[in-house]
């Protein structure tokens, strides 16, 4: 059996497209986890590197090969804070419009009706810890991250939205995400098919470090219930990638998840986690 461990620039916007390829470039149902490089939230440039080298734009793949499986779960605990609204202009991972207004503007409202002032020099923190959620017809099906906005109150997303869906702003409450991150560790452990684990790797996405602050450390108790003597590591992402059997979709935001085998675990995790 093989899974896949990509590790990506995290502001490239290109993170599901490059998921997508890899998937064509590998067989039916390959597992692919992985994540997003960080900056330490100043959201100015991510590096990836591999064998000595390193630069923005970049992305650094291994595939690995075991008898036993990687156990892999994902999942990510955030809830809608406003009504339904239409991407009614998108290109990429660009989002120009909400129901025809500009997609900052819209952002801006909704800080405001809660006692931020948000200017888009400095709204970094802000959206990231808002994100995007995208629905499939009545399900809320995955997140996606603003990191920057433009001079024409665009928004820059790290992956693409597409004109046409449906979205909302989302939020995370903490007992919601810790709850997510202990969901996601148990799927990643039936998901070994009886495989003991021998670590776990969290992708968790810094989303939910922003808004867990204090309390980031029950998300690592919750999967420490579910692995209790398996030795646990990971780290905070710009985006989250976890494309297993069952899933559709390969690029999370806000998203706990990570895999594991019978010599190698692996979690990573956002408001939504994996465990493997």
């Amino acid at each position: 059996m093989s899974t896949t461990v990509l590790l990506v620039d995290g502001l490239a916007g290109t993170g599901e497209k490059l998921v997508r390829e890899v998937l064509q470039g590998t067989r039916m149902f390959q597992q692919v986890v992985g994540g997003a490089a960080g900056d330490d939230g100043a959201f100015a440039a991510t590096w990836v590197g591999a064998k000595g080298e390193a630069a923005p734009d970049a992305a650094a793949v291994a595939h690995l090969f075991d008898n036993a499986p990687w156990g892999v779960g994902v999942d990510h605990g955030l809830r809608p804070k406003t009504q339904r609204m239409t991407v009614t202009k998108a290109a990429g991972n660009v989002l120009y419009e909400l129901d025809g207004r500009p997609a900052f503007e819209v952002y801006r409202d909704y800080a405001k009706a809660r006692g931020v002032t948000l200017e888009p020099a400095t709204a970094g923190s802000f959206l990231v810890g808002n994100e995007l959620g995208v629905f499939f017809l009545d399900e809320l099906h995955h997140a996606r991250a603003p990191v920057a906005a433009g001079k024409d109150g665009e928004l820059h997303l790290v992956a693409d939205v597409t004109e046409g869906s449906s979205v909302c702003i989302l939020d995370g409450e903490a007992d919601a995400m810790v709850e997510a991150a202990q969901r996601a560790a148990a799927e990643a452990r039936e998901n070994l098919k009886g495989t003991r684990a021998a670590g776990v790797l969290l992708f968790d996405c810094v989303c939910r470090g922003m808004i867990l602050k204090e309390q980031f450390q029950r998300e690592i108790d919750a999967v420490r219930a579910v692995f209790p003597d398996v030795p646990i590591a990971g780290l905070l992402t710009y985006g989250e990638i976890a494309r297993f059997k069952g899933r559709l979709d390969g690029w999370h935001n806000t998203t706990d998840g990570g895999g594991r085998d019978s010599r190698v675990t692996e979690s990573r995790g956002s408001p939504a986690g994996f465990s493997q």
